[in-house]
């Protein structure tokens, strides 16, 4: 269910339930890393050969992630897609988007652990 937005208040780490919840979502998280990702235009997932590497600035040997690089006809296709789809988006009232926003909010605080580990 969708709520008003508020501030969500501090993390108490003087709890130990608080401590465990970090830690298990920063062994999750970690386990996660390393992997390689597409870019995407639309629904499309793209995979190439040319790759961004990012590394942990604290840990350079640490590899983040492998993120795909897009070339020039891409970008230019993406930024085509984006154009057209802010034609409807444009008209969309702002009751709707605030929705969006709302949704996105709930979402951040459902994986507010998750998101501190990254």
């Amino acid at each position: 269910m969708i709520t008003a937005f508020a501030n969500e208040k501090f993390t108490d780490f003087k709890v130990n339930e608080n401590v465990k919840k970090l830690e298990s979502a920063i062994h999750e998280v970690t386990a996660k890393l390393g992997k390689t990702y597409p870019y995407v235009i639309g629904s499309e997932n793209i995979m190439s050969d040319d790759l961004l590497v990012s590394t942990n600035p604290s840990n350079p040997s640490q590899v983040i992630g492998k993120f795909s690089k897009a070339d020039v006809k891409s970008v230019n296709r993406a930024i085509e897609l984006a154009n057209e789809t802010f034609k409807t988006w444009s008209k969309t009232c702002p009751a709707v988007r605030s929705l969006y926003i709302l949704r996105l909010a709930q979402l951040m605080k459902e994986k507010r652990q998750e998101l501190a580990a990254y």
